[in-house]
């Protein structure tokens, strides 16, 4: 008997001090301060524990009036082939006057006044609604004999246009980086162009001395190649190049490239590359990173070839990062089964069947509109296609979400240092669903009055649904330490939370 009392002693101290050791992990996570930011479910960052919900990557919805941007001038056509239309957008939206703005190239090579050889002049085009797009008649640059078109660079693709505002010259309230490639230019690289209204460029770096030198017949110069995109991101406060490298010949990954001046950058970085749980055929074709609430999102383009009958693939996958420099791919799959896609190729014969080229989303009221280009690539590359820009749209945070079924899941945060009252979720309830949510400290104890039995059941489709309890309208203020937020949800997609000042 003094041997069985000795063992269930010790089980009973192992079992206390498993206890002791998880719960003292779980009260040691560091807390996480967040602003008013809608704070998204893309990754594990917030996420301390969760059971029975799946995360999924939302797919945006192709818009009915698709495709809202073709070839309309012979400046945008190549009657030879293999292909014509418009290519390599760049579309914003003005904050001052809600117009949209496109920057693109034309499919085009012809010979300007010069007799230099050129191809993919740079177009501009303007809307005020996103959807109705007019290209206006500039009488800046002629193509073969007329000024009656919208070219603003003759030859060269703009990979990234930057408005400041402030600059103290006016001139160069626009800046971009264009692309040229011989025989326009005898290095082939990436050259700065300012402007005062984003429509009339000069061009400040000399012809033969490109700011960044880029691949020349996949012979390694820098490393880097077309396809890459620059911007400002202010979190960072660097401009900032999403780049293609080239670790071996016709081998694409991706990287990142900073400069504190839009001149001088860093050596390339490798920011996205296959691994492990792609396919095969698997390269990055493309990335371009934007700020999202906080945080960093990106869509890449991802290359293959055996996805469709096309001979040349790209869907597109969502990327996130927390530092602006640290990237990770979105929504795995499994080993060697590849990612969940953010915009599908498919085998239909339509205009955006196989190739996607998406720009960073913009907010249109309670949507993201994610202006894109595409084409239907056949076998043969003889055959002429025709690239279009269209248009898709998501609901507001809706890249990706916690989902529950019929048996209730529940997620819980790491601690949340935060300046605010309100809770809000942006989530997507069935009728025989709900969202309930309880508060905890770091240590994992319920706060009195926050339990899930106290909280008023969410329901319904709502991008701000308010959180309350039955006492309790507002959340607790003047917790240094941390307090959880433990989400349960019943036939409920989950996109985000935040915590706001009382409205």
């Amino acid at each position: 008997m003094k041997n069985k009392i000795n063992y269930w002693s010790t089980i009973s101290w192992i079992l206390l001090m498993t206890t002791f050791i998880e719960n003292s992990a779980y009260s040691q996570q560091p807390p996480v301060k967040i602003g008013h930011y809608h704070n998204l479910f893309v990754d594990d960052f917030f996420i301390s524990s969760m059971s029975n919900l799946e995360r999924k990557v939302h797919q945006p919805t192709r818009h009915e009036k698709n495709p809202l941007i073709g070839a309309t001038g012979p400046w945008e056509e190549l009657p030879t082939g293999p292909w014509e239309g418009v290519l390599f957008p760049v579309i914003q939206r003005d904050e001052r006057t809600g117009k949209f703005r496109a920057w693109y190239a034309g499919a085009c090579r012809y010979t300007l006044p010069s007799g230099v050889s050129a191809r993919f002049p740079g177009c501009y085009a303007e809307s005020n609604d996103g959807l109705t797009w007019v290209k206006p008649k500039l009488g800046l640059h002629s193509f073969n004999g007329s000024k009656d078109n919208n070219i603003i660079i003759p030859g060269g693709n703009i990979w990234g246009v930057i408005e400041e505002p402030d600059d103290p010259n006016p001139n160069r309230r626009y800046k971009a980086m264009v692309w040229h490639e011989p025989k326009y230019v005898p290095v082939e690289g990436y050259f700065i162009y300012t402007s005062p209204d984003g429509i009339r460029w000069t061009r400040e770096t000399p012809l033969d001395k490109p700011v960044i030198r880029t691949v020349v017949g996949y012979k390694i110069d820098s490393g880097i190649g077309d396809t890459s995109s620059f911007r400002w991101d202010p979190m960072l406060g660097k401009y900032v190049g999403d780049v293609k490298l080239f670790p071996g010949k016709k081998f694409r990954i991706f990287g990142q490239i900073e400069s504190d001046d839009f001149v001088n950058w860093t050596k390339p970085v490798v920011t996205i590359e296959p691994d492990k749980y792609d396919l095969p055929d698997t390269q990055i074709y493309q990335h371009r990173g934007f700020n999202y609430e906080g945080q960093w999102l990106g869509l890449a383009r991802i290359y293959h070839e055996d996805l469709t009958s096309s001979f040349k693939q790209t869907n597109v996958e969502l990327t996130s990062s927390r530092d602006g420099r640290t990237w990770q791919r979105v929504g795995t799959r499994g080993l060697g089964e590849g990612r969940q896609e953010f915009m599908s190729v498919t085998d239909d014969e339509i205009w955006d069947g196989n190739y996607h080229d998406p720009c960073p989303p913009i907010r249109v009221g309670d949507e993201l509109w994610i202006f894109y280009r595409s084409v239907r690539l056949g076998k043969d590359k003889s055959v002429l296609q025709s690239y279009h820009i269209g248009l898709a749209t998501l609901r507001l945070d809706g890249f990706v979400s916690l989902d529950a079924g019929d048996q209730p899941g529940t997620i819980t945060t790491v601690p949340l240092v935060y300046n605010g009252e309100v809770l809000t979720v942006n989530a997507e309830i069935a009728e025989n669903g709900y969202l309930k949510a309880e508060l905890q400290d770091a240590a994992g104890n319920v706060l009195d009055g926050y339990r899930l039995s106290d909280c008023n059941k969410v329901t319904g489709d709502d991008l701000a649904a308010r959180v309350a309890w039955k006492h309790h309208e507002r959340l607790p203020q003047n917790a240094p330490q941390g307090l959880r937020l433990r989400f349960e949800l019943k036939n409920a997609k989950l996109y985000s939370f935040r915590i706001q000042k009382s409205r």
